[in-house]
């Protein structure tokens, strides 16, 4: 911030929510250990604001954006005045100079203590919400929209949503990533996955983001315990079906020889689903292995837990190079 604006800063969290507030807390100067209050930063919520300011040519220091529709105004007012942007880190287009993670546990136990929350509702509070801010804010609020959003109090949305939630991310122009989605869901083709998208797209705070040919949720975790309720054994059984086949499949490349690898995508060799797909549905496994008991054992029974460790221990075994690529 001290040299002179040249480009976009982007900062990535759970949640664009997480990311803005950790934008906002920056400028604001606490806890930084330099002081830059009092600069002059403004939050655009809207492509119009940003255009009025950037024509009158009175822009604040610092601007910070949260919205792809305003991101897509910046034009070169990133060299009059420094512009951070706010994004979900499941964002497959988000390259962040900061990215957040989940706070740890003693973090995450300092801030509640220091707000007045009682230990034992503490540790309830880190096995519901996974230590996740985006949704300890749900956990915790009073306004209902806030507390369940509409993604998440209806069931027959809430289970349009279930497949993006366990794969995290996918591309739309990968026939390998529809079927996955299409198996999740149910469906009897995968048009009516790419309906359902249109459809969470319509929702105020949507889950979901869609950039190009790819798709996701904006905060897998969020999404994740939301939906948690109406998710069904049969839905866990297939989930760790198509995990198991998905993570299972040999990487072709290594048939290559080792300097050649580097060409495996020019020679066709590569998987048959996306990586994007892959790496969403590894992440799902983690949150599985860590918070499947709290999610839905007492609803629908099952070592969850144990499940998923036992099915990444055999992925893993006997650990091979095509296993590791």
């Amino acid at each position: 911030m001290e040299s002179p604006p040249n480009r976009p800063f982007i900062v990535a969290g759970e949640s664009t929510a997480e990311a803005l507030s950790l934008a906002c807390l920056l400028c604001s100067g606490a806890g930084s250990p330099t002081d830059v209050s009092g600069v002059g930063a403004l939050v655009f919520d809207t492509p119009d604001s940003l255009q009025r300011f950037h024509a009158s040519k009175s822009a604040p220091r610092i601007a910070i954006i949260h919205t792809a529709e305003v991101e897509r105004q910046i034009s070169d007012l990133y060299q009059s005045c420094h512009c951070i942007i706010a994004r979900p880190t499941h964002d497959i287009a988000t390259n962040p100079d900061i990215r957040l993670g989940l706070p740890s546990a003693s973090v995450f136990d300092k801030a509640l203590k220091k707000v007045g929350i009682c230990s034992e509702q503490i540790d309830l509070l880190a096995r519901q919400t996974g230590r996740s801010p985006t949704v300890l804010r749900r956990r915790l609020s009073n306004i209902p929209a806030i507390r369940e959003p509409a993604w998440s109090r209806d069931h027959q949305i809430a289970r349009k949503l279930m497949p993006a939630a366990f794969v995290g991310t996918w591309r739309k122009d990968s026939a390998a990533d529809r079927s996955v989605l299409q198996t999740l869901a149910g469906a009897e083709d995968y048009d009516e996955v790419e309906r359902a998208v249109l459809e969470l797209h319509a929702q105020i705070e949507s889950p979901l983001w869609s950039t190009g040919e790819f798709r996701g949720v904006t905060s897998r975790i969020d999404a994740l315990f939301g939906i948690a309720r109406f998710v069904t054994k049969g839905d866990i059984e297939r989930f760790l079906a198509v995990a198991s086949t998905v993570l299972g499949e040999q990487d072709p490349a290594v048939e290559l020889p080792e300097h050649e690898r580097w060409t495996a995508g020019i020679q066709g060799k590569v998987r048959a689903r996306s990586e994007v797909l892959r790496q969403g549905i590894r992440d799902t496994l983690v949150l599985m292995a860590i918070y499947g008991n709290d999610l839905f054992q007492s609803r629908i029974g099952g070592e969850f837990e144990m499940r998923t460790s036992l099915l990444i221990k055999e992925l893993l075994t006997p650990l091979t190079l095509q296993g590791l690529l």
